[in-house]
Order: structure tokens, then C-alpha cells, then sequence
């Protein structure tokens, strides 16, 4: 059979009990609470930089516009003068 057990088997230990809630005491008057200042978040400024280079790019077309009908102006008025030299 089974050797004989020198100790005798120990008992399971027993269950602590489980904790008690601690009951809160409520507060008198509670302190009012100070709202929280909201960050603006900084995309905003990002869009407007973007806006920016657009209208930038917008100026650098109208002026490259200008340019352009300024030179034809001038080739024209080359052209003409040469005409007339020619007569």
C-alpha cells in the first residue's frame, strides 16, 4: 500500500474575507470647480498659412500674366516700328 505519510495533511487556509468597501463620507459644500481653460488647437494657424501660400501663388501668377501681355505689348510695338522702318 501507500508509504505512511509522516505529517498529516494540512488543512486548505482559510479565505481571507473579502475587503469592505469603505463607505465615503460626503462632503458639505463642496469647493466649486474651476473650469478648465480649453487649448485652441494650433491647426487652425496651419490653415491659414496654406491660405497664404495659395494667395501668394495666385499674385506670382497674376504677375507672371502681366509680365506675359507686357512683352507681347512690346514685341508688337517692335514689330511696328520695324514696319515703319521698312516703308
Amino acid at each position: 500500500g501507500p508509504p505512511p505519510q509522516k505529517t498529516p495533511p494540512h488543512p486548505p487556509p482559510p479565505h481571507p474575507p473579502p475587503p469592505q468597501k469603505k463607505k465615503k463620507k460626503k462632503k458639505k459644500n463642496p469647493p466649486p470647480k474651476k473650469k478648465k481653460k480649453k487649448k485652441q488647437k494650433k491647426k487652425k494657424k496651419k490653415k491659414k498659412k496654406r491660405k497664404k501660400k495659395k494667395k501668394k501663388e495666385k499674385k506670382k501668377k497674376k504677375k507672371q500674366q502681366k509680365k506675359k501681355k507686357k512683352n507681347k505689348h512690346k514685341k508688337q510695338h517692335k514689330k511696328q516700328k520695324i514696319k515703319k522702318k521698312l516703308k
